[in-house]
């Protein structure tokens, strides 16, 4: 049966909503709402959110709200449940949602937790170290508070919390829930897409695209998308690319680092230091700009120091490109990598990382893998079936 269903999310707005977690929740609700269920958002955005990968999509048929304060009444989100009053009520939570005490509840209607974040213990925290840690606090303060928190604390709060499932994006939190017995309700996973774009990149020569980077049909190239965060890798990969490349000098490195400012209708990298190899292209790219430059590359480089959240899709889209992909052993990253052909790494680690892009080398040449191919529309209605059946 298709129902009225409200996804509570904050920082639901469009500059988001091509990173994770917001384009699972984003693609959560786009896929509900074509499988024939009235789905309304409720952000901190207040005006419409126009959130497809390449701009708004008139067939679109979200409703999108944003509360206007807190407490009861009209314009909070207790008066939004009651005015509302939808069958299901989706919550975007990670660990330490659960401090802020129960969820508010609706009679009648089925409350559901999507599970976005990665599971640490203290001690892999502390195997990354404080000082690297303290680098980042915008990506590792919330998994340093949720990991100091103790289990039992944890566990009586999310029972208290008044939801009645949870949804997680990969198995490997799944399992990392049911172990640490955080959680002893109902659990699914409903595992992440890409978008179609890659597929019609899958083995496709990118030749001009190589030469308009600046590099040789003979080079070897190592692509690096995302953050220049030092826990997403990039110093570390900095000094293992260069350990690399002083044993095979042809090693190339191109970084796509998505900073403030902004990509035109060209990719232009430069190299800041003449030699080094690196080269860089700065700014927020479209998505067939970052699929044409992940092709011409040789070889995908995601060397996550930690994982901020949740099943990155990076990992899966190199894999739908038939990319060879080097990473880290680090959160969900392995079950990900699992579904391409990779190559693991030691997180943080200079020599671990160095010799896997070295190892990585012997994988370029194409060979029978299928691509990863799981699409948005599938997700969909893995969504709708799993609404259908509460």
């Amino acid at each position: 049966m298709k129902g009225k269903i409200l996804l509570i999310s904050t920082g639901m707005t469009p500059a988001q909503v091509r990173l994770q977690p917001w384009k699972y929740l984003w693609e959560t609700a786009r896929g509900l709402g074509q499988a024939g269920h009235a789905v309304t958002v409720v952000s901190d955005d207040r005006s419409p959110l126009r959130a497809a990968p390449e701009g708004p999509d008139p067939n679109e048929k979200l409703d999108f709200i944003a509360p206007r304060r807190r407490g009861r009444g009209p314009g909070s989100l207790a008066g939004l449940l009651e005015r509302l009053r939808p069958q299901v009520i989706l919550w975007h939570v990670g660990k330490t949602s659960f401090l802020r005490g129960p969820f508010p509840r609706l009679p009648g209607a089925v409350s559901v937790g999507i599970f976005t974040s990665p599971l640490y213990h203290a001690d892999e925290l502390l195997r990354i170290g404080p000082m690297r840690l303290l680098e980042n606090p915008s990506l590792s303060a919330v998994h340093s508070l949720g990991a100091c928190l103790p289990a039992g604390f944890i566990r009586r709060a999310m029972e208290r919390s008044g939801l009645d499932w949870l949804v997680t994006e990969t198995e490997t939190t799944a399992s990392r829930l049911i172990q640490d017995g955080l959680w002893r309700g109902p659990l699914k996973t409903i595992f992440p897409a890409v978008d179609a774009i890659w597929s019609q990149f899958h083995n496709k020569p990118e030749d001009i695209t190589r030469k308009e980077l600046g590099f040789r049909q003979d080079d070897r190239v190592f692509l690096y998308l995302g953050s220049p965060a030092p826990l997403r890798g990039l110093p570390v990969l900095i000094k293992a690319f260069q350990k690399a490349k002083s044993e095979n000098p042809q090693l190339k490195l191109l970084i796509l680092s998505r900073e403030t400012g902004g990509g035109g209708d060209r990719l232009e990298a430069q190299e800041q230091v003449p030699g080094s190899g690196v080269r860089t292209v700065r700014g927020y790219l479209r998505l067939e700009q970052v699929a044409r430059a992940m092709a011409a590359s040789d070889v995908v480089v995601l060397p996550f120091v930690l994982v901020p959240s949740d099943a990155p899709l990076s990992l899966l889209e190199a894999a739908a490109l038939g990319k060879p992909l080097v990473t880290t052993r680090c959160a969900c990253l392995p079950e990900l990598a699992a579904y391409g052909r990779a190559t693991l790494a030691e997180p943080g680690d200079v020599q671990s990382l160095s010799s896997a892009l070295l190892q990585a080398l012997a994988q370029i040449e194409p060979r029978q893998h299928p691509p990863f191919s799981r699409s948005w529309d599938q997700f969909g209605q893995d969504w709708s079936g799993f609404i259908e059946d509460l």
